[in-house]
Parts: C-alpha cells; structure tokens; sequence
C-alpha cells in the first residue's frame, strides 16, 4: 500500500501554527519511522509507530493538520493489513478533519481522496475508486499549475497565512525556496496518485479472481490471510528472513484453512532452505497442486523439483533466472484475452509506450506456442500459484492462469484433423511449436483433457511428413528442410517423453534425411540438401545483412541427440567445434545477433557438453558465459517502459516473430540448465 512519506507541508499550507520544536520532534520522528516500516512492508510495526505519533499529534490541536496526515497515513497502514473497516473510520475521520480546515481544491483533500479510492479499491469497488482517485489528479494538476514557480508559490503561501510581514528579501528568499520545496512534494503526490488510479482502471478492465469458496466479504479470513502472506514477502524480498518466517507460521497457525497458507508454506519452505543451502522440496510458483493434477512426467521434474541446483550446476545465476521471470512477465502484459499471443498486433496490448519491433500475423499460432513453451519451461502449469507483480501496469498475474488461457488458445484454434491455427505459407512450423507446446502441457500435468489434443497434433505431424522423409512448410509437398524438420522432431521427442504414442521409425527416417544433408567431414549441415551445407539462407529484402552462423549444425546435433543418444557420434564433436568458435555476441550494429542459432546452440552444446552430459565443458562453459552475456545485460530494463522485460527483435528472423517471438525464444534459450534431462544415458 503506497504512503506519503513526507510532512506534505501540511502546516505551511494551513492557517495552523507549528507545534513547539520539542512536541514536533518527537512527532516527526514516530512517524518517519511509521513511513519507514511501511516502506519495507511491515504494517503491523508501522501501524504502531503512527498510533504512537496519533498520540502525540492530539496534543497540537483537534483539526491540527498533523494529526490528520497522521490519522490518514494510520489508515492506510492498517488497510495494507486488510482490516478494512477499521481503516474506513480512520480514513474518513481524517477527511472530515482536513475539510474544516482547507478548501475543496487544497493538496490535502486530494490526499484524502485517494485514501477513500483505495478503500473502494478494497472493497472491489472499482468505477467509486475511480471517482475518487481522479478528483484527486484534478486537485493536484490545478494545485502544480497555479504555483509552478517560485514567485507564485509564495504569493499562494501568503494569501493562506495572512502576509510575510517585512522579513526583508533574505527572509522572502527562504519563503521562495520553501514554495519549491511544496511544488516538488505536490508533483511527488501526484505521481503517487496517478500510478493508484492506473492500477484501479486496469482490475476495473480485468477484476482480479477470487476465490469461489472464500465468501463476499473482502475483510475475511482470506483477505486477511494474503496481506500476511504480502508482508512476508515484502520482508523476505528486503532480506529479513526471520520477520517473513514469524509472519508466516503466524498465517499457517491462524488462518489454516486458507489457499493462501499453502504459498505460505512453500514460502517458509524456500527461506528455511536458503537459509541451511538446502534445496526446498518444493519451489514457489513453480508446483503442481496434488489435489489438481497428478506430478509431471519424470522427464520434466527437474523443472519443478531441483531447480536451484540444476541453475548452479548448469552454470546459470540468480540473474538468469531474473532474466526469466522478466521475461515471463512482458509475455503475460501482452497476452491476447483469449489466450493467444500476436505477432503483430501485441502492440495493441502495451501500456503507456508502444514496444515496437512488430512481426507478421501469419506466425500467430506459432508465437504463441512458443511463449507458452517459456512458461512451461519454467515449470509453470495451468494450476501453478506463482505471481508476478507488473511494474507497468501494477497487474498481479497468476501465472497458471497465463499458462491455461494459452493453453485453452490452443485447444479453441485446432481443427478436427489435428491442424492449429489457420493454414497459412509455413503452417508446418507453426504447427510443430503449438504441438511441442502441447505434449509439454500433458506431460507437465496428466490432464486427460489434454492428451486427445496433444495426440492430434502430434498424428497431424505424422501426415505431414514426405514419405520416408522429413518436413517443410506444408504437408507432404515434396521437399525437406533442416530447420522445420529440428522442431518436427523435438515436438516428436516430447510426445514421447509425455506418453503419447510416437512411432520410432518416423524419427529415424528424419534423421537418416538429416544424415544426407550434413558433410561428414567438418559437422556442417544443409539446408535442403548436402550442397547448402555452410551456406548463408537468407529472405531477400529481410536478413541479408545479417552475420551468418552454423544454426543448421546446432539442429543437427540437438536432432543426433534426441534420437540416438550416442554421445560417441563424430558429427557431435565436429558441431560443437564449430559452435564454440562462434559463440554468441550481441552487437547490432554488425549485425551478429541470431536468436535462432543461440536458442539451438545452447541446447545442443547443453546436452553434448553440460553437467553429467559426460562432457568436460570445454565446449559448454564458454558458450554459456557468452550466451549470458549477450542476453542478460541486453534484456529491456525498467526505463524502457511497457517494452520492459523484452528483448528487442533485431535478429537475424525478428521481422518473422517479432517482439514476442524473440522474448520467448531467449527465455527458453535461459531456461536450458533445467527445461530437459541429459539424453546420453537415457533410453532411446
């Protein structure tokens, strides 16, 4: 819950006198140190602070403007801890105090009025919060314009207070500085106000869900049970472990029974385990409900048990794994609502800026596969609890809600013969994607809702395949390609990891294709065939500015791998050869950037040459510190606004897929250390 932080000149701008220094000191100092708790997201600590500067303030005066700010600033501290009828009398008290002392357009009635907006907001009462809020926007943009500089702030100041008197310049010089000082705390006030009114326009659009058993009333045992769980968070993100876990067993101990006692278990969880290095036995937001769903397929634990140790083990960090969750965030603010992610027209879904980077309609379907790919590669489910919290539009999502509406996309846009989304120039690429999308969906839950579809997409692979061959952009049209064929065959290898029915010839017939077009030689493999090995495949108009890299020896490998599992195979070692001479490098001036060839690059060398891959990471280190390097530094930050989070799609293929293409691609790219298990050992 946003607080003022500052006195807000609430005497200055009033016709009260300041209280004695020795009264003021005291004061001020409570209820700084109420402001601090707030700030770290200890209400409870910070309600005592404010009761104890209340006490104090009473001794100023009845409708001492003091004792309002501090009143109202109470209020909203014991809100923050959902006990919302009592923050009503509080909130409204301190409003009918500040209306016998200023006018209707002063600063401080439009603090007040926003203190009312967000009690609205609490009680899910969204067009009245509204109302408030933009009263208060009005109150402040008239306030900052009618004293927007010094000289005018003075004036203001001296009307209210009856004159300067004869102080001399030196005095009015101070008095001139004092009205800087005020407009500065107006404009902060208004930032304040202005980013609680887009949150409330935003769950006004989409009402955050509550739970169906959890009663009307928003003061009741669940509300109250998630602003614990929100405080415990708050203390475990500022590194105050033993506050969080005394907030948590506090929880679990009242309030059992509620959903929100089950995150604050796994939340103890994880502190108690980065407390003793332990690994937790379950990671927050990364779980599957055993009430809703059976566990995942062994071949996809890693993503939901062992995670931490995997990211270590693979050479990842703590920032990789921030990289993720950014990314993951961006993908959920522009998801479509029914679902669906669009190449194009995901700029209809940004906030407040245009992200740019925009890639074609016709790879809808595909896009969104893959940015359901990158949930699901995180261990995310249609019934994981995890949350981000969204800076732009101050958005709580639940990311199993994000996975089952794309996972549902899926299900609405496949046709009675397998086929998803419409049959456009390269359906088979999109088709692949949305099928590897979702056999990973069933495997990751055993939803037997799921596995009629996955099969479907999987047997509209089989149809699509030239006979005793590989694949292209459309079904059975004659010719093969490398690329296409790599995600027919991953798709493939995941239906069968999942449990669905695969037949072993179709991925041997697509590797022995594979095994015509790759130069035994030197590693390097074709296109379409043995003639196109290391040659440059570009879009007229598009790409050919674009460095050229072995993307095509990195499939092969990653296509070796999953249907051999023979590590011993020479073409492996040539590939990775070739990979770790060109790792990656973002420059985008010299046009190095190849999503594409870093996304399969990564995997390959991961699985020839990652931990217990039997590899000594001769290959595999350099190539991971590389790939960090290239993508960490150059994720989207916060000052790039709605674009946050995102990668630019200046790559190689970025005018296909675009801005969602490339933020999923590199997530999944971030997620290797745990997304699949090491195919050498495993059964074929």
């Amino acid at each position: 819950m946003r607080l003022i932080l500052g006195l807000a000149a609430a005497c200055l701008l009033s016709a009260w006198p300041l209280p004695a220094p020795a009264q003021q000191s005291l004061w001020q100092a409570q209820f700084d140190a109420g402001c601090d708790d707030c700030s770290k997201g200890d209400y409870a600590a910070g309600e005592k602070e404010f009761r104890a500067a209340m006490k104090e303030a009473e001794g100023f005066g009845a409708d001492n403007p003091l004792l309002a700010l501090t009143i109202d600033c109470l209020g909203r501290a014991v809100l923050a801890q959902g006990k919302i009828d009592e923050a009503d009398k509080l909130i409204n008290r301190a409003y009918t105090m500040r209306k016998r002392s200023f006018k209707e357009d002063c600063p401080q009635i439009a603090m007040s009025l926003d203190s009312l907006g967000l009690l609205k907001e609490a009680r899910g009462k969204y067009a009245e919060a509204e109302k408030y809020m933009r009263s208060a926007v009005g109150i402040l943009e008239a306030a900052i314009k009618s004293n927007s500089d010094a000289e005018a702030g003075l004036n203001a100041w001296s009307a209210l207070c009856g004159g300067l008197g004869g102080g001399g310049e030196e005095f009015k010089a101070a008095m001139v500085q004092q009205a800087e000082r005020e407009n500065e705390q107006m404009k902060g006030q208004l930032e304040g106000t202005v980013a609680d009114l887009k949150r409330v326009l935003e769950e006004k659009a989409n009402p955050p869900k509550r739970d169906a058993n959890a009663g009307p009333a928003p003061d009741d045992a669940e509300t109250k049970a998630r602003s614990l769980l929100s405080m415990a968070e708050q203390f475990a993100k500022n590194k105050m472990p033993e506050k969080a876990i005394e907030k948590l067993n506090d929880l679990i101990k009242r309030y059992p029974n509620a959903a929100a006692a089950k995150d604050a278990q796994r939340l103890l969880d994880q502190i108690q385990a980065d407390q003793t290095g332990q690994p937790a036995s379950e990671p927050r937001g990364a779980e599957l409900d055993p009430s809703d769903a059976p566990r995942p397929v062994a071949a996809f634990l890693v993503r939901t048990e062992g995670k931490r140790n995997a990211i270590k083990a693979g050479g990842g960090s703590e920032k990789t794994e921030q990289a993720v969750l950014a990314a993951l965030g961006w993908l959920a603010r522009h998801q479509n609502p029914d679902g669906g992610w669009s190449g194009a027209g995901f700029v209809d879904r940004c906030s407040g800026s245009n992200c740019g980077d925009p890639g074609e309609k016709d790879y809808d379907a595909g896009v969104t596969g893959l940015a359901l790919l990158a949930f699901l590669g995180a261990g995310y489910t249609p019934v994981s609890r995890g949350e981000v919290n969204d800076p732009i539009t101050h958005r709580v999502y639940r990311l199993g809600d994000v996975v089952k509406n794309a996972v549902d996309w899926l299900l609405n846009n496949q046709g009675p013969d397998g086929c998803i989304g419409p049959k456009v120039s390269k359906m088979v690429y999109n088709q692949s994607i949305c099928a590897l999308a979702l056999s990973e969906a069933y495997g990751m839950t055993g939803t037997k809702t799921l596995k009629e579809p996955a099969q479907k997409a999987i047997d509209f692979l089989f149809q699509a395949r030239n006979p005793g061959k590989a694949w292209r952009y459309t079904p059975k049209c004659g010719e093969n390609d490398t690329s296409v064929t790599g995600w027919c065959v991953m798709a493939l290898k995941s239906a069968e990891l999942s449990g669905l029915n695969v037949g072993r010839s179709t991925l041997v017939e697509a590797k022995r294709w594979l095994d015509d077009v790759t130069d035994k030689n030197y590693g390097k493999v074709g296109y379409t065939s043995l003639e196109d090995a290391g040659v440059k495949v570009v879009i007229p108009g598009k790409n050919e500015d674009y460095t050229y890299h072995e993307v095509l020896a990195a499939v092969g490998m990653v296509v070796r791998t999953f249907v051999d599992h023979d590590r011993k195979d020479p073409i492996l070692e040539m590939g990775a050869k070739l990979l770790a001479n060109d790792s990656p490098v973002w420059d985008q001036e010299k046009k190095t950037n190849d999503y594409y060839y870093w996304y399969y690059g990564t995997l390959a060398l991961f699985q020839f040459d990652g931990p217990d891959s039997g590899g000594e990471g001769k290959y595999w280190k350099g190539w991971n510190m590389a790939v960090i390097r290239a993508l960490v530094k150059n994720q989207r930050s916060a000052d790039a606004g709605c674009a946050e989070g995102s990668w630019d799609a200046d790559d190689r293929w970025g005018f296909e897929g675009g801005r969602v293409y490339a933020t999923a691609i590199n997530a999944l790219t971030m997620e290797v250390y745990y997304r699949y298990p090491h195919a050498f050992g495993a059964p074929k």
